[in-house]
C-alpha cells in the first residue's frame, strides 16, 4: 500500500519505471556526447584482474601474507581484504603500482577524524553486478541554524539514539549537516558551536558565505569537516578555507560547462573532493538531476572524468516524498544524503533500500550455523532448529525476543537457503540435523531431550527421532506462533 500523495507517488512510479527501463534521457550540455558512446547497459569499466596485479608480485609463494600462493594475495587485493603493506617482500615500485592499479575511478573520501568518520565514493563499477559497491550512500540529517535551540538539541539526540537492527546490522544515520539559513554569522557559528560538542559523528558545514564558513570551521577545529559549498563566485576563498583547515570540499555547479572547468581548477589544490550538480530536489527538476548522476557516475568509470562522489540535498515539505527520492537517488548512484524527516516511517524504506543495494551479490546472506542463547536459557529450556539463512534466523529471533521466551536455536548448515528451499533441494534431512546435534553438544546444556522442529520441516521427524533419540515436536509454520506453542508444551 502506499502512502501519501497519489500524484506524486504515481510521478515517481512512472520516471523510476521509465528510468529503469531505458536508462536516462534528455541530456543536455556536456553529457550529451557520453550518452552518443553507447547505451547504460553496454557500460563497463576496464576492471583490473588478479592476473595483472600477480606480474607485480615477487612469485615466491613464501606464504608470509597468511595466503597460501601470490596469486591468493593477488585476489584477495582484488577483493579489499588484504593491503599491499601485508607483502612482506614486495619492492617499493612495484608496491605503487599496486596501489595505482587499485585506486577506483571514484575517488574515496573521509569525512570526520579516525574515533568517528565515514567513508564515501571509493566505487569501480556503474551496476553491482559487474563488481560490488563498497562505502555506503552517508545518510545526514540537515539542521538549521534558523531553528531555536531547543529543536536543535532534540535533532542532534534523534542522529545520536536512531537505531534500527535489521538482520543483525544495525541502521542508522551518519552525520549532521548545519545549514547556514539564518543569513546571521554569529548565529551560524554558535549553531556549529552547539553541534560539534553535543555530536561527536562526521559533519557537513552548509554555507556558500565564505566568511561564515570561516567562523563555522574555527568552531569545529581538527573535526575534519566537510565544506559545502565552492561555486563560480567563491571557489578561491573556499578553496583555501579547504587547504587551511585540511577538510574535503564540496564543488557545486548546475551548469555542466561550467562544472567541468570548476572541477579542473579546484582538484589542482584539493584532492578530496565532492560534487553537488544540484543544491535542492524537488520534483520540477528531478529528472533533469537523475539524469546529471547517471552521466556523471558513467563518465568517471567510462573515462575518469567527474572521478568523485556526488551528494544531493532533500528540501520537500513531504516525508513520504523525501524518502521516494532519496531511493531513487541512492540507486542512480548518490553517495551522500541530506534529509531533512525525523520520521521513522519514512527513514526506514531508505535505510533497508541502501542495505540491500551495497549488499554483496556474490556473498549469501547467512549467519555461522551454531547454538545460539536467546534471553537467559536454562537446563530446562526449549531447543529449537532453524536454518542459517539470515531472513528466516533473525526473523524466528525477532518473534522469540517479542514473546520473550528463553531458549536455545540451533542453526543449521543449510548452505544459505531458507526452511522450504532446503527442503526441496534435500539439504534440510534428519542427518544434518543429527549431525548438528552431535557437533554442537547442545544435549549438554539441557537436561530433557525434546526438540522443536520447523512446521514446514514435519516430513523429517520421524526419521530424526530415529537417528537421535530426541523426542521431536513440530511446531508451526509461522515463527510468530512460537510463543504460544512453547508455552502450550513446556
Amino acid at each position: 500500500m502506499i502512502f501519501g500523495p497519489k500524484k506524486n507517488a504515481k510521478r515517481f512510479l512512472n520516471q523510476s519505471l521509465f528510468l529503469q527501463t531505458f536508462g536516462p534521457m534528455n541530456l543536455k550540455g556536456s553529457f550529451g556526447t557520453f550518452y552518443q558512446k553507447g547505451s547504460l547497459e553496454k557500460v563497463s569499466s576496464k576492471m583490473i584482474t588478479a592476473t595483472e596485479l600477480h606480474k607485480y608480485l615477487p612469485k615466491t609463494d613464501c606464504k608470509k601474507c597468511s595466503e597460501s600462493s601470490c596469486m591468493a594475495f593477488a585476489i584477495k587485493l582484488l577483493d579489499h581484504t588484504k593491503n599491499v603493506s601485508e607483502c612482506p617482500e614486495l619492492k617499493r615500485n612495484d608496491s605503487e603500482k599496486i596501489s595505482r592499479l587499485l585506486l577506483p575511478p571514484i575517488r574515496e573520501v573521509t569525512i570526520g577524524t579516525e574515533e568517528s568518520s565515514i567513508k564515501i565514493g571509493g566505487e569501480y563499477v556503474m551496476y553491482r553486478h559487474q563488481f560490488k559497491f563498497f562505502n555506503k550512500t552517508a545518510i545526514m540529517l540537515r539542521i538549521d541554524d534558523s531553528l531555536n535551540d531547543d529543536e536543535i538539541d532534540r535533532r542532534i539526540n534523534f542522529v545520536k539514539n536512531f537505531r534500527i537492527e535489521r538482520m543483525g546490522n544495525m541502521m542508522n544515520l551518519n552525520g549532521i549537516v548545519v545549514r547556514h539559513s539564518s543569513n546571521d554569522k554569529s548565529r551560524f557559528g554558535s549553531a556549529v558551536e552547539r553541534i560539534v560538542n553535543e555530536f561527536h559523528g562526521p559533519i557537513v558545514l552548509y554555507s556558500f558565505d565564505p566568511e561564515s564558513m570561516d567562523i563555522g570551521l574555527q568552531k569545529s577545529k581538527k573535526r575534519r569537516l566537510l565544506i559545502f559549498g565552492a561555486n563560480e563566485k567563491n571557489f578561491n576563498e573556499m578553496t583555501k578555507l579547504a587547504i587551511d583547515s585540511d577538510c574535503p570540499v564540496v564543488v557545486h555547479s548546475t551548469d555542466m560547462d561550467k562544472f567541468k572547468k570548476l572541477l579542473k581548477i579546484i582538484s589542482k589544490k584539493i584532492e578530496d573532493i565532492v560534487l553537488s550538480p544540484c543544491i535542492d530536489v524537488r520534483w520540477n527538476n528531478f529528472s533533469d538531476i537523475l539524469d546529471k548522476f547517471t552521466m556523471i557516475r558513467k563518465s568517471a568509470v567510462q573515462n575518469g572524468e567527474f572521478g568523485y562522489p556526488l551528494m544531493a540535498s532533500l528540501d520537500l515539505e513531504s516525508n513520504f516524498d523525501e524518502s521516494l527520492m532519496a531511493i531513487s537517488l541512492i540507486e542512480r548512484f548518490a553517495s551522500l544524503l541530506i534529509i531533512n524527516s525525523t520520521e521513522t516511517w519514512s527513514l526506514l524504506p531508505i535505510l533497508m533500500f541502501r542495505d540491500n543495494i551495497y549488499s554483496d551479490p556474490r556473498s549469501k546472506p547467512v549467519v555461522e550455523p551454531k547454538v545460539y542463547s536467546i534471553g537467559n536459557p536454562d537446563e530446562n529450556s526449549p531447543v529449537m532448529v532453524t536454518t542459517n539463512f539470515a531472513s528466516t534466523f533473525y526473523n524466528v529471533v525477532g518473534d522469540l525476543e517479542k514473546a520473550k521466551i528463553s531458549c536455545y536455536l540451533l542453526a543449521i548448515d543449510t548452505k544459505g537457503f531458507a526452511v522450504l528451499v532446503s527442503l526441496a533441494a534435500g539439504i534440510f534431512t534428519a542427518s544434518l540435523v543429527k549431525k548438528s546435534l552431535d557437533d554442537s553438544k547442545i544435549g549438554d546444556k539441557v537436561r530433557h531431550r525434546r526438540l522443536i522442529l520447523p512446521g514446514f520441516a514435519s516430513s523429517v521427524a520421524t526419521q530424526l527421532k530415529e537417528l537421535s533419540g530426541w523426542e521431536i515436536l513440530v511446531g508451526p509454520n509461522d515463527s510468530s506462533q512460537l510463543g504460544e506453542f512453547i508455552r502450550e508444551n513446556f
